[in-house]
């Protein structure tokens, strides 16, 4: 069972994950970080990783979505 510590430590490894993005790192390259730290074993980093990942591509691909309607309609 993970502890409150360990939470908040995924925590700060999703916001620096968004940082990064938003700073202009790929999402290719923000995987093969993710890939760094399962290899290392930190699965509390890569929890926050992957959550990380996870929203941003539900967010580019509702973007996308959202783009791909707006084209249709002009």
């Amino acid at each position: 069972m993970l502890s409150k510590e360990d939470y908040e430590v995924a925590d700060e490894y999703y916001i620096a994950t968004i940082t990064d993005f938003c700073d202009g790192i790929s999402i290719e390259v923000l995987d093969d970080v993710l890939r760094i730290y399962e290899e290392e074993e930190d699965y509390i980093a890569c929890m926050g990783i992957k959550r990380a990942l996870d929203t941003l591509r539900e967010v580019l691909n509702n973007e996308q979505i959202k783009q791909e309607y707006e084209n249709r309609r002009d």
